[in-house]
């Protein structure tokens, strides 16, 4: 199992919010919760451990992509997960959930709605700002 709290220790953070006790070997149970709210005002950790996260689960072959609700949102958090050592996939959720349909010209027409991704986890900045209906 994999434990929040490993990776909290290896980076030098406290271990005392609840949130870093959390268990998230779940995450391939289809009936388990299927997100983690990180949260924690301005300094506090958040990217660092996000970081950290990101980085374990790709050392386990799990598959993440970055996303945000804007253009400038992406390049923010970009730059922040740039500073803790993660690149990767980044784009905005709109991007990342649809792909254009282009007539022969190369015109885009409409959109198409993917209907799977190929990631096992998408980490989403502001995620608060994100409705239901996405």
């Amino acid at each position: 199992m994999f434990h929040v709290e490993h990776t909290a220790r290896a980076t030098g953070l406290s271990t005392s919010p609840p949130i870093l006790r959390s268990d998230l070997s779940g995450h391939r149970d289809p009936n388990a919760r299927q997100y983690l709210k990180v949260g924690g005002y301005a300094g506090t950790g958040k990217t660092t451990l996000v970081g950290a996260l990101a980085k374990a689960f790709e050392q386990l072959g799990e598959r993440i992509t970055y996303a945000a609700f804007t253009g400038k949102a992406v390049n923010v958090l970009q730059k922040k997960l740039a500073q803790v050592g993660i690149s990767g996939n980044f784009s905005t959720l709109h991007s990342l959930m649809y792909k254009p349909e282009l007539d022969p010209s190369g015109k885009i027409i409409g959109w198409t709605k993917e209907d799977e991704m190929p990631y096992t986890f998408i980490i989403v900045d502001e995620a608060s700002m994100v409705g239901a209906e996405l």
